[in-house]
């Protein structure tokens, strides 16, 4: 397992992975394939209309890739919001393909991400999570990796609420 930068190359690999996995929506705020699409291209007039939307400066993907398959097996990100951007970079998009859990890549991913965001110097990498059954194997990692909760929050849809959590760096 080696971990790269999102590309044009490995793009699709991990849209589908993430689909797969969340379920999201094309139509949602968040949909990783917009994002991703944003975090190539960050200086184009529709990538910096997605980072205002969100009021986020800063945005990077990062995908695990099985070389033998050439498949993409995980996905992470970090991002920053103008308000907190001093103090926290963000966990974005963390996933791992489920044919592969339990044999550390999950770690490997998170590991990569806290120290790309020590790197930024930040204070706290935080993340928000939910209820939703594909994520309470990513929140056994992240309290096991020191993150604790600092916030619920309710929200319209199919999760009930968010689940926000922060680790000091």
């Amino acid at each position: 397992m080696k971990i790269k930068p999102l590309s044009k190359s490995n793009i699709k690999g991990a849209v589908k992975l993430l689909q797969r996995v969340f379920n999201p929506h094309p139509k949602d705020f968040d949909y990783p394939g917009k994002w991703f699409s944003a975090s190539l291209d960050s200086k184009s007039k529709k990538s910096k209309e997605i980072y205002q939307s969100f009021n986020v400066s800063y945005l990077k993907y990062y995908v695990a890739i099985d070389e033998k398959f050439s498949k993409v097996i995980g996905t992470t990100g970090i991002y920053e919001f103008w308000k907190d951007k001093k103090e926290a970079s963000w966990l974005a998009w963390f996933c791992v393909d489920p044919e592969y859990r339990g044999k550390g890549i999950g770690s490997k991913l998170l590991a990569y991400i806290i120290k790309k965001a020590k790197k930024r110097k930040k204070k706290f990498l935080r993340l928000y999570t939910s209820p939703n059954p594909a994520e309470e194997k990513a929140q056994i990692l992240y309290k096991n990796r020191g993150f604790k909760e600092f916030k619920r929050e309710k929200v319209s849809g199919k999760d009930k609420f968010r689940i926000y959590m922060e680790k000091e760096l």
